[in-house]
């Protein structure tokens, strides 16, 4: 029987395409089962040849299939450090990696390129192109922020890059691993393991044991889609939350267990993810409330150090909410008094109008007029201090309502926005020059709280020097800011000035400053009504305050009532022309960013406002955001997200 001669395989075939082809061909193969032999024959069926036909080849192919067995198990230097890649993940913040090719082609046969064949900038170009080809018509397009490439080079020379990106929503990675591939010829890892942009900027900025600082890419490639990228010493520090902080100190703890050693001591600043967390508000009772928790999960060190620090306790927990609202207080600090007053109209009511009625018979039982308060109190709101715009309610025998009139002021500007009657001490002034406006209640025109040529400075607009404690500060300081000043006395008070050794011409002057209007009718039946910042505003804007029904902020918060809209039916608007009703709204899809904190911290959820600010939530957006995405998109628990979704008005 006549031996078949080998069919010798087509020139055509390069080394490339036996890679190409093995490439295909391993995955799933036993190699501990399967010969070198087995898998010529493999290949020779791949490719439709005959038997024996890569015989003159067999020292290649064999080499071929060593090389990629090898790749296949061994790992890529760096896969430890890089972290897990799960193809399930949505996050937001990515650092991908682009290693060195070990072989020419991807198991799927598209042949691969070194990262070191683009420059960095060609790589961070790819990555937008693949964003834009990436995109699907039913969903929001995903739009990248920050990028950052980072150029290394592995132990044997070679050149790999790490990107660090932020997208400005979540997403998965692997339509943009495809297309990085096919388009590109770059194969990629995406670590699932930073939580932050500035944790994956750390990987490639900070040095470490295993990436000493001589190795580290000292020229980045940055990127930023508004603006400058921020400077990498500041991007590559994760923000500090009161969660994290209690993260981290946690992990500590475990850590130092596991070295048989103590957890680490209790400083002031763990006081403040516990203040946040179990919503310990500034009240009589929060040391009390504190000191429970200690003693119930804080463990020994927690409860050494509110017993040694008791006093302290007070201040510490105010501190801390002042810390986990920096952010909003840094908002209204750059926001000016009349912006503040137009934000204010635009709450919610939580008076249901009392405010509002109760204030015009106010002014109508003492004869003042209206129009004239309103553009007196406006024309202070906006020039500030200075001659003639200082507010001055002079009353006769108490009770008339002139201190009801200005008491909405700290619900617009906020507790720490007005700075109030000063105590009789050695620093009078101190706290001044970080609120907004200055209301002095029952005021006396003399010097017991503060010298009267310096009233007289203060009232005219005139820088003054503020003194303060000199163990606590360094020197004394000049105040110059224009806040406005708001008083209420009595008309007796202001009579006999002259009889308190002040000369007559100080008493000119000083009644040159005072715009002044008089109340003399005692109010026979006060009624209890709060503050309402809306009804304030409205009174000096011009607007009607829409009804609703009143409802004060939880106690324990010890602040100033919170603006709740109605849950109450609401009327219907104006009926077109053909008779038709208009679609009904809901009252919060009209509330603005800072309406959506003032109801999270009604619900006694006030440490998530900063999350809240970041992403603007207004009050249309979470009329669309369900519970999985408060929960998903905004960190809330279920619980959480379940009782922001319930409580909110019909």
């Amino acid at each position: 029987m006549a031996s078949t001669s080998p069919t010798a395989p087509p020139p055509s075939l390069s080394r490339d395409d036996l890679r190409a082809a093995l490439a295909l061909l391993l995955p799933g193969k036993d190699m501990s089962l399967t010969t070198l032999r087995v898998m010529r024959e493999n290949l020779e069926d791949h490719f439709g040849l005959g038997r024996a036909s890569f015989d003159g080849r067999k020292d290649e192919i064999d080499e071929l299939l060593k090389e990629l067995v090898e790749a296949e198990a061994t790992p890529h230097e760096e896969d430890e450090d890089m972290g897990e890649e799960r193809a399930d993940a949505s996050k937001s913040a990515y650092n991908v990696t682009f290693p060195a090719p070990k072989t020419a082609r991807a198991k799927d046969g598209t042949p691969l390129r070194a990262p070191k064949s683009y420059t960095q900038k060609q790589i961070i170009e790819a990555m937008l192109s693949c964003v834009e080809d990436t995109q699907g018509p039913r969903l929001t397009a995903l739009r990248l922020k920050l990028m950052c490439d980072f150029r290394e080079k592995h132990k044997d020379g070679e050149d790999h890059d790490h990107l660090a990106m932020l997208a400005d929503r979540c997403f998965r990675f692997n339509p943009l691993k495809k297309c990085l591939l096919h388009k590109f010829g770059l194969a990629s890892h995406w670590a699932c393991h930073h939580d932050t942009y500035a944790s994956c900027i750390a990987y490639g900025y900070v040095p470490s044991v295993k990436k000493p600082l001589a190795e580290l890419d000292p020229r980045p490639e940055l990127w930023a889609a508004d603006g400058a990228h921020p400077p990498l010493a500041e991007a590559s520090r994760p923000p500090v939350t009161s969660k994290a902080l209690a993260g981290k100190r946690e992990m500590q703890r475990r850590l130092k267990a596991e070295e048989g050693k103590p957890e680490p001591k209790f400083e002031d600043v763990d006081v403040w993810p516990v203040v946040i967390r179990e919503n310990i508000y500034d009240t009589p009772t929060a040391p009390e409330i504190l000191m429970g928790y200690a003693k119930r999960c804080g463990g020994p060190l927690m409860v050494k150090f509110c017993f040694r620090n008791w006093p302290k306790l007070p201040e510490l927990i105010a501190r801390s909410w002042k810390v986990e609202k920096v952010e909003d207080y840094i908002a209204k600090a750059e926001r000016s008094r009349m912006e503040m007053l137009t934000d204010a109209r635009d709450s919610p009511c939580c008076c249901g109008g009392r405010w509002l009625t109760m204030a015009r018979e106010i002014f109508e039982k003492n004869g003042i007029d209206e129009k004239t308060w309103v553009e007196c109190v406006l024309h202070s709101l906006k020039n500030g201090r200075g001659k003639g715009t200082l507010i001055c309610h002079a009353g006769h025998l108490g009770n008339e309502g002139k201190s009801f009139l200005f008491g909405p002021f700290e619900v617009v500007f906020g507790e720490d926005g007005v700075f109030v009657s000063p105590p009789k001490c050695g620093f009078p002034l101190l706290g001044l020059e970080r609120c907004r406006l200055a209301l002095l209640n029952d005021w006396r025109f003399n010097e017991d709280l503060v010298s009267y040529p310096l009233q007289l400075l203060w009232f005219e607009g005139q820088p003054i020097v503020i003194a303060r404690p000199q163990n606590q500060f360094s020197g004394h300081l000049k105040y110059s800011k224009d806040d406005p000043i708001f008083i209420t006395t009595l008309m007796s008070d202001i009579h006999k000035l002259q009889g308190k050794r002040i000369e007559s011409g100080d008493v000119a002057m000083m009644l040159k400053r005072l715009k002044i209007f008089e109340f003399s009718h005692v109010l026979a039946n006060p009624q209890a009504v709060c503050p309402c910042g809306h009804c304030f505003a409205c009174l000096l804007l011009g607007s009607a305050p829409a009804p609703s029904t009143p409802r004060t902020s939880p106690a324990a918060s010890g602040s100033a009532a919170v603006p709740h809209v109605s849950h109450g039916v609401q009327k219907r608007g104006t009926v077109g022309p053909t008779g038709s009703t208009p679609e009904k709204k809901k009252p919060c899809s009209q509330w603005s960013v800072d309406q959506v904190t003032t109801y999270l911290e009604s619900l006694e959820l006030g440490h998530l406002t900063s999350i809240f600010r970041v992403n603007a939530v207004d009050g249309e957006m979470l009329d669309t955001l369900s519970q999985a995405e408060l929960q998903s998109e905004l960190g809330l628990t279920m619980l959480q997200s379940r009782k922001v979704i319930n409580r909110l008005p019909k």
